[in-house]
């Protein structure tokens, strides 16, 4: 059976060879055995971002969100220290190893979804049907308006999709870095609008994406 990942396309970034051998030794063997193939990639023109064992770029780092300056388990109290944040989509959004499943970070709410597949079946998924595994939709909206995700960026949108919004959402590529503390920050103030509202913060962002 073929490589999940040669099934990819619309590559803007692959990851050079594996030099960050500490972070390597703690990858779980599934997710060694991906980035044997390629140590990373950025493929849908931003869509999905495949992190890599590497100590330089700093955006393409697993470390950098595992245990790193943009360490997600201390930003997000839903995630444990042996989450492994493998990849992301263009929004910010979170995928991470657990206990051999896969599960999905909400970035905006720091609501944790899992999606009982383990990491070959999702690659296999995102290969098959990436618009629907990735909620590509806005990125997509954001390139045909003349927009274009680099590597090293994701997309900020303004309102965020978990708030009520009056009108159209603006889609900006910003750092990634920059994007993902925003996120965090974000959540951290969500839990008074999901008492005020009543409202389902991570369905409400869902519906909004598509």
């Amino acid at each position: 059976m073929a490589h999940p990942l040669l099934k990819f396309s619309l590559f803007t970034y692959t990851g050079d060879e594996v030099d960050d051998h500490e972070t390597w030794q703690r990858l779980p063997a599934d997710l060694r055995d991906v980035l044997r193939h390629t140590n990373g990639l950025v493929a849908y023109r931003g869509g999905f971002h495949l992190r890599g064992a590497v100590l330089d770029p700093a955006w393409h780092a697993i470390s950098t969100v595992w245990d790193g300056a943009l360490s997600l388990h201390r930003a997000y109290s839903d995630l444990r220290d042996t989450d492994v944040p493998f990849a992301q989509d263009a929004l910010g959004d979170q995928y991470l190893l657990r206990d051999a499943r896969v599960v999905r970070l909400w970035a905006e709410t720091g609501d944790v979804e899992p999606l009982h597949i383990t990491l070959a079946h999702f690659l296999t998924r995102v290969a098959a049907v990436p618009y629907q595994s990735l909620h590509i939709q806005p990125l997509q909206r954001f390139q045909d308006a003349g927009g274009q995700l680099r590597p090293g960026q994701l997309l900020r949108a303004d309102p965020p999709f978990c708030l009520p919004q009056d009108g159209a959402v603006a889609l900006e590529a910003v750092d990634a870095g920059q994007r993902i503390f925003s996120l965090a920050t974000l959540s951290l103030n969500l839990p008074v609008t999901v008492t005020l509202e009543g409202i389902d913060l991570v369905e409400v962002a869902r519906r909004r994406r598509t």
